[in-house]
């Protein structure tokens, strides 16, 4: 019997992986930008955030819960792959970042670092 073995690249288990795409918003005050994310039914430890330069990505996973000795017999929750990337265009103080979940709202907090806020310059 001939068993064939294919190996799964991690762009091919990408390119398979279906992400929603939550709902967001972005806030700005002149020192910081805040990002609101909709992840319902994601806990803090299901998140993962990555700075990479201007880009910004957020992934966060739902996971179906059912009590021992449960047994489905019917959901509309799925498990939900969530994914978000945005390009920023700006400057972040990547050691200042912060981020926590609090009732299904993921908010990073992206404070602008100081060579990119705008300054005033003096005419002698």
């Amino acid at each position: 019997m001939d068993t064939q073995i294919t190996k799964e690249t991690p762009a091919k288990a990408a390119k398979e992986q279906r992400y929603l795409r939550p709902r967001y918003e972005v806030d700005t005050s002149q020192d910081e930008y805040f990002v609101r994310v909709y992840l319902p039914g994601v806990k803090k430890e299901a998140v993962d955030i990555t700075l990479d330069n201007d880009d910004l990505l957020i992934l966060g996973h739902r996971s179906s819960v059912v009590q021992d000795g449960w047994k489905t017999i019917y959901r509309e929750l799925p498990d939900a792959d969530y994914r978000l990337k945005l390009q920023l265009n700006v400057h972040i103080d990547g050691s200042r970042i912060g981020a926590k979940v609090e009732d299904g709202i993921l908010t990073v907090t992206l404070p602008v670092a100081e060579e990119a806020k705008p300054r005033q310059i003096s005419v002698n």
